[in-house]
């Protein structure tokens, strides 16, 4: 008999190995938690909006870049985003430039960043479902 071990303690005791992601500018390959993940923005029709997703929750094909100004300005002259994300028109990469020089200042808010911020990014706790008292009581 197979025995369950719970995920969060594997994790915690470094049971699991990291998730390796290859960084579009470098190909270097680095666990995931060291490399900044980047999409095309969702809310752009023209689809050449690149945006910064640290939480790495927002939907679409990512990409994976290493969290340095050089790395970005390497993967645009190698124009690696495009390739990445399978997309053909230019791309705009204005809000990953001023993601990782908002970073690299220690300031908590993205500079022009016109969507959601960062703390907004985060899934919102839900509602407690009615039914969890029944839940409770079956098992």
């Amino acid at each position: 008999m197979a025995r369950v071990v719970n995920a969060d303690f594997k994790e915690l005791a470094g049971l699991t190995t990291p998730r390796l992601r290859t960084c579009i500018a470098t190909r270097k390959r680095q666990p995931d938690v060291q490399l900044l993940r980047v999409v095309i923005d969702p809310n752009d029709p023209q689809r050449r909006r690149i945006l910064a997703d640290p939480h790495r929750k927002l939907p679409g094909r990512g990409a994976w870049l290493s969290p340095d100004v050089d790395a970005l300005e390497l993967a645009q002259r190698n124009r690696a985003f495009g390739r990445a994300l399978r997309t053909s028109a230019h791309v705009d990469t204005e809000h990953v430039r001023a993601y990782l020089d908002a970073k690299a200042s220690g300031s908590p808010q993205v500079p022009g960043h016109s969507g959601p911020r960062p703390s907004e990014w985060l899934p919102k706790p839900q509602a407690e479902c009615k039914d969890t008292e029944v839940y409770k009581r079956k098992t």
